[in-house]
């Protein structure tokens, strides 16, 4: 392998590695917010007085995104 061949390949390994972190980054922020959305209708949910618990959502799945 030359050395240009090298030299392409850390920079795309490097872009890679940027890549997966904003990525990560993006999937965790986007994951806080919907926590805090399932949070905010919890409380409506309670505040209204709703005895059934079938419309109760889980929050243990986690989210996926692919970009």
């Amino acid at each position: 392998m030359g050395k240009k061949a090298k030299e392409h390949r850390k920079k795309v390994a490097a872009r890679n590695a940027n890549i997966k972190g904003a990525q990560k980054k993006f999937q965790s922020m986007w994951q806080q917010e919907m926590m805090k959305q399932m949070e905010v209708y919890r409380e409506e949910k309670n505040r209204q007085g709703s005895v059934d618990n079938n419309d109760d959502v889980s929050t243990s799945q986690d989210f996926q995104i692919k970009l």
